[in-house]
């Protein structure tokens, strides 16, 4: 097994919802951004077959800037 660390970050404004992996933009949403303040994460690791397999998360740190 070999060890991969990720800084993965997500920033919304009200408008629009943007996703960083390792400070590169990735994404960038518009549409069907939910209106709640609860956040709620999700991970889920699949290989190349389909198979989800197990994944560790070492930290997670959230902060609200507003």
């Amino acid at each position: 097994d070999t060890d991969v660390t990720f800084r993965i970050e997500v920033t919304s404004n009200g408008g629009n919802v943007k996703f960083y992996v390792d400070d590169a933009l990735e994404a960038t949403h518009t549409t069907n951004i939910p209106s709640s303040t609860s956040l709620y994460l999700m991970v889920n690791e699949v290989s190349n077959s389909g198979a989800i397999t197990s994944l560790h998360i070492g930290d997670i740190f959230a902060w609200r800037t507003s």
